[in-house]
């Protein structure tokens, strides 16, 4: 995108109704989330020039893209925009490893990872899948079917209920660790799901993870990393495979929030906010302060803001 038209571009994202989030995101002058119809739509202005759309909202997508191609038509400029998906970010074929629920006060952690080729990756673009966090949460369900199917024995997960993890991390800060500590524990372990397969001193496995903490910490976790070649990126969602690793986690959790909304029967709302709060204290109202236990994390703030009788 050249320079002297960024702003109307840039313009054409700001003012439309449909923003839910402005990021600043590594190498971009400016990045939106911005919600459709049919699903949300991540859209990025590289410094380098690149605009990149990605996203499951079709329809919105088709909308700005028909719009940019006549600012650029108008203007007697060829397209320098990218409509696709993610931009790999490492040489096939590699794996990549994504978390989800670590910032919801219900539900579980969990940790997916996944191993794909340049084919397979360009097959997975074309059935939708970008970052999951673009995408709505019905998308997600349908694009984690495909992903379960195509990539059987291809893929990995690390599923912490509330109890598990409760119990887990009471443990670990008993030894002065934290959440960054159990979250290696669990990327490693998928990584080392996918390393014995695909990993050997030949032809290493090459794995990219979506960076939660300093490098040396996961590297700490992995038992024998011989056979492994590990890269930690902040927004690794951006490559193809750490996208279908995001919406294989993400599947997990929101199926797994759904059981336990059914068997408290309270509504239990993703984040860590009002509405959680509020779920909370009804949880405990009907079911005692021990059912927490079951359901959500408790060293969250969330905890004590219910109080002991909701």
């Amino acid at each position: 995108m050249p320079p002297q038209y960024r702003s109307s571009v840039r313009n054409l994202f700001a003012q439309h109704h449909g923003i839910v989030e402005a990021r600043e995101d590594p190498h971009c002058e400016y990045s939106y989330v911005i919600a459709g119809e049919d699903g949300r739509l991540v859209v990025r202005q590289y410094t380098n020039g690149k605009l990149q759309m990605q996203g499951s909202a079709e329809d919105l997508h088709r909308t700005f893209a028909r719009q940019i191609k006549e600012i650029l038509g108008e203007a007697g400029v060829e397209d320098q925009f990218e409509e696709a998906a993610p931009t790999s970010l490492l040489p096939f074929p590699h794996g990549g490893s994504d978390e989800t629920g670590k910032g919801d006060y219900f539900g579980p952690l969990v940790v997916a990872a996944v191993y794909m080729t340049a084919e397979q990756a360009r097959e997975a673009v074309r059935q939708g899948v970008a970052d999951s966090k673009g995408i709505s949460d019905g998308r997600s369900l349908k694009i984690a079917q495909y992903l379960r199917s195509e990539f059987a024995g291809q893929w990995s997960r690390v599923v912490l209920d509330p109890p598990t993890y409760n119990r887990i991390y009471t443990s670990l800060k008993g030894r002065g660790q934290n959440l960054n500590d159990l979250l290696a524990r669990c990327h490693a372990r998928c990584i080392m799901q996918l390393k014995d397969q695909f990993g050997n001193r030949a032809a290493p496995l090459k794995m990219l993870v979506d960076k939660f903490a300093r490098d040396d910490l996961l590297l700490s976790y992995l038992c024998d990393s011989a056979d492994l070649e590990v890269t930690q990126v902040e927004q690794a969602e951006r490559d193809p495979v750490v996208a279908a690793a995001s919406i294989l986690a993400r599947a997990e959790f929101l199926q797994a929030l759904k059981r336990l909304s059914e068997e408290t029967g309270t509504v239990l709302p993703k984040g860590a906010g009002d509405l959680t709060v509020a779920a909370g204290k009804a949880i405990v109202r009907s079911h005692g302060r021990q059912s927490l236990f079951r359901v959500a994390k408790l060293h969250f703030a969330n905890t004590h803001k219910i109080g002991p009788g909701g």
